[in-house]
């Protein structure tokens, strides 16, 4: 599993190669690679997200603290995978 921060870095930096591919008017389909690896990306951020709402007993034992630090890495991850989705939908619309 990739952790959110890592999740969220891929994420960005495939949204921009994507991003500069339409400004640059390359079309969808060429695209499909960046495409597959932000949404790859957005994947890992909500497996994160099920993983941290039920962690193993070890984790639970053994890292108590970084439980609710992680959650939060996590929320703040899906906050900007869904900023990327609705600006791709946007750029896509058009």
């Amino acid at each position: 599993m990739v952790d959110p921060i890592s999740a969220v870095a891929l994420a960005t930096g495939a949204f921009n190669t994507i991003k500069a591919g339409f400004a640059a008017g390359r079309e969808i389909e060429s695209m499909a690679g960046d495409l597959s690896r932000w949404m790859g990306a957005v994947s890992d951020i909500k497996k994160a997200e099920e993983y941290n709402k039920k962690p193993p007993l070890f984790k639970k034992i053994f890292n108590a603290g970084s439980v609710e630090e992680e959650a939060m890495h996590i929320f703040m991850a899906k906050k900007k995978a869904e900023d990327m989705r609705n600006e791709l939908k946007q750029i896509i619309s058009f």
